[in-house]
C-alpha cells in the first residue's frame, strides 16, 4: 500500500495582486473575511494574490440621486426678500416655480395690471419694484418625504406658522394662521403705551 506524498506547489511566475477595497466592521470580521476570501481566491483563482483595503469611509456614498433645483422644491415653506427688504413666507404643495409665477406672474413685468391676488403681487405693483425669481424665492424648510400624505400636510401648516411667528415676515401682516399654535412664544409688549381718554 502507498502512502500518499503531499506535494509542494511552487509558483513559477509571481501572482498579479488583486485588490479589494471594503468597509471595516471591526478586527474580528476582518479575519474571517480575510480568511474566507483568500481561500475562495486560491482555489479558484490560483495566479491572483489577494490584498485587502480597509477603510472606515463607506464605500459607496449616500446620495446616489441628483439634487433637484430649489425652484422643483414640493411640500415646502418658502420666503420671498424683494429688494427693498420686505418679506413674505408661504407655504405650497406644488411645485415652487409654480407657485412663485403666481405671484410673479408674466404680466407683471410687460408693464399690464391684472387681478392682483397676493401680499408679493400687491407689493410689487405698488413699489415698482424689479426682482430675480431664483434670487427673490428660497426654500427655508422641506417636509420630509416619509411621511403619510395627512402628516406631511399637518407638518406643512405648522411649519409655516412656527416660520411666520419667528421671523415675522412684513408682507405677512393680513395673513391668518391656518394653524393655531399652543406653544409658549414670549409675548412682545408694545412699544408705544395705548391712548386713553
Amino acid at each position: 500500500m502507498s502512502i500518499p506524498i503531499d506535494r509542494v506547489k511552487v509558483d513559477t511566475v509571481d501572482k498579479k495582486p488583486l485588490y479589494l477595497k471594503l468597509s471595516y466592521k471591526g478586527e474580528i470580521a476582518a479575519d474571517i473575511l480575510k480568511c474566507r476570501l483568500n481561500r475562495a481566491i486560491d482555489r479558484t483563482f490560483p495566479a491572483a494574490k489577494l490584498v485587502l483595503n480597509f477603510s472606515t469611509k463607506p464605500v459607496l456614498t449616500q446620495q446616489v440621486k441628483d439634487k433637484l433645483p430649489k425652484m422643483a422644491s414640493s411640500m415646502c415653506i418658502y420666503e420671498f426678500n424683494c429688494s427693498c427688504g420686505a418679506s413674505y413666507i408661504g407655504r405650497t404643495q406644488r411645485a415652487l416655480s409654480m407657485r412663485a409665477r403666481e405671484h410673479v406672474p408674466v404680466w407683471l413685468s410687460k408693464g399690464v395690471t391684472k387681478g392682483i391676488n397676493s401680499a408679493v403681487l400687491a407689493h410689487l405693483v405698488d413699489t415698482g419694484h424689479p426682482i430675480k425669481l431664483d434670487q427673490a424665492f428660497s426654500v427655508i424648510y422641506r417636509v420630509p418625504s416619509n411621511l403619510s400624505r395627512g402628516a406631511r400636510l399637518r407638518l406643512l401648516s405648522v411649519a409655516e406658522a412656527v416660520a411666520i411667528n419667528t421671523r415675522r415676515p412684513s408682507l405677512c401682516i393680513q395673513k391668518k394662521y391656518v394653524q393655531p399654535l399652543c406653544l409658549p412664544w414670549p409675548t412682545i409688549k408694545p412699544t408705544n403705551p395705548p391712548l386713553t381718554l
